[in-house]
């Protein structure tokens, strides 16, 4: 292990070294794949073309972020950023820092591609497949070779520049970022394949719930078994906060936990837009699958997606309280999440008609 952290190192000093005034490019790209853009960007985008493939995409998200913290805590990989400090090979090096690298849970697989690459290797499937049901078998084969290599192609580029810029920030090593993308792309296969069984019994308020209260005590008996007979999956936010150059870098936001606490909010907030939006048919006579996104003109899709992410964007900026370990700032961003798909699908069609 030690030889693979060596050769990651360096390649980040490379990248750091090589790529010094591509800075601000970087942490673009490693914001564009921040996994909170699965549930407040792609998510309502999505949504406001085919309600069918947004609930799909919001549970791919949900089920690759939630076994990216399982997997996190188990192989419990450090981050680039303080291992140097702790490896006497490397105590001397300084590696940049950035307002995006000190993330604090632990390292392996990377989260921001494993969530990247599960979600759009899901609308590559779906594009691909929705081409197939069109005028796409009627092209000649070499253009519908071409086409669906093209399509691979922009996602492994995307999954690429994601991952770089991850590595540049010396917030993972690169074995970590190709782990997480090869997990995402097998996520994604997984939920593509089980899309109708899951579409069907999401609308169940009772499913949702069940599935959030598996996850949490799947998680909990991960941690303390682990705590118990492993190791300590929290040393990594100490490690965060001991070895970050600014504090003001370390976030409440970007531990594992709140990650939980994210997943199973969103896993309530769909099963709670379904019973409202179920409850809200049945009052007015309407039949449930009379979807009103599949009837709803271009200008009221456009509207739709701008008002959820208007309003998506005023949740995202609801401050919580911000106390490391509070019950109540995981308790908030627990209700702060639940309202994502409360947005997305119940209230702006119901406000946009």
């Amino acid at each position: 292990m030690d030889a693979l952290y060596d050769s990651g190192i360096h390649f980040i000093l490379y990248l750091q070294k090589s790529w010094s005034g591509w800075e601000n490019e970087m942490l673009w790209l490693s914001k564009f794949g921040d996994p909170r853009n699965a549930f407040l960007v792609y998510f309502p985008i999505v949504y406001s073309w085919s309600a069918e493939l947004g609930i799909s995409l919001l549970w791919t998200a949900v089920i690759s972020e939630w076994y990216n913290l399982v997997l996190k805590w188990q192989l419990n990989g450090d981050r680039p950023y303080w291992w140097v400090h702790e490896s006497s090979k490397w105590k001397n090096v300084t590696l940049k820092q950035y307002e995006l690298t000190c993330e604090t849970g632990p390292g392996s697989p990377s989260g921001h591609v494993m969530v990247t690459s599960a979600v759009f290797c899901l609308l590559t499937l779906w594009l691909l497949n929705a081409l197939k049901e069109n005028s796409f078998c009627k092209l000649h084969l070499w253009r519908r070779l071409f086409i669906t290599v093209a399509v691979w192609i922009l996602l492994f580029v995307i999954l690429a520049f994601v991952s770089i810029s991850r590595v540049f920030i010396a917030t993972h090593f690169p074995h970590q970022v190709f782990l997480g993308a090869i997990i995402g792309l097998i996520v994604a296969t997984v939920v593509n394949n089980r899309g109708s069984t899951l579409i069907g019994i999401s609308h169940s308020a009772p499913f949702c719930v069940i599935f959030s209260l598996g996850v949490v005590l799947t998680t909990l008996l991960t941690y303390f078994t682990l705590s118990a007979f492993v190791h300590d999956p929290s040393t990594s936010v100490a490690k965060a906060q001991k070895w970050c150059i600014k504090s003001s870098y370390v976030h409440l936001d970007t531990t594992t936990f709140y990650a939980l606490v994210r997943d199973c909010g969103v896993t309530a907030g769909i099963g709670i837009s379904q019973s409202l939006l179920s409850s809200f048919t049945r009052k007015f006579n309407e039949r449930p699958n009379d979807s009103k996104t599949a009837r709803a003109s271009l200008f009221t899709r456009n509207f739709r997606l701008t008002l959820s992410i208007i309003l998506l964007h005023l949740l995202k900026v609801v401050p919580l309280p911000n106390s490391y370990y509070s019950v109540l700032f995981y308790a908030a961003g627990y209700v702060k999440c639940s309202f994502i798909p409360i947005i997305v699908i119940f209230i702006v069609p119901n406000i946009v008609t």
